[in-house]
């Protein structure tokens, strides 16, 4: 039981270290990691750093921010929230509702 709760705090200690501190970028380089990030702990912890900042962002800032999706979006996330989706529901896409 003591090796167990020894490893699981090692666990939880070797994870704070290996979390991204965004606090100590600018927010022009946070902007620039935006669709860059590899884990939803790295996109959420950038989400969250630039919830923080927005109040002090400049124009320009606020409106790349608001872009969505951001320019520099790694290949895996591409196509997703676009809409470009061929979508396999109940109906499958040929108007399969009550109204036919």
């Amino acid at each position: 039981m003591k090796s167990l709760s020894l490893i699981i705090g090692a666990l939880l200690l070797g994870t704070a270290v290996f979390a991204a501190d965004f606090s100590s970028k600018s927010t022009d380089e946070l902007l620039n990691m935006r669709g860059t990030m590899t884990t939803d702990q790295e996109r959420n912890e950038l989400h969250n750093e630039l919830m923080i900042r927005q109040k002090t962002m400049t124009q320009e800032q606020l409106k790349k921010f608001n872009t969505y999706p951001p320019e520099n979006r790694t290949k895996k996330y591409q196509n997703q929230g676009m809409g470009k989706g061929m979508g396999s529901g109940m109906g499958q896409g040929k108007g399969g509702g009550p109204n036919r």
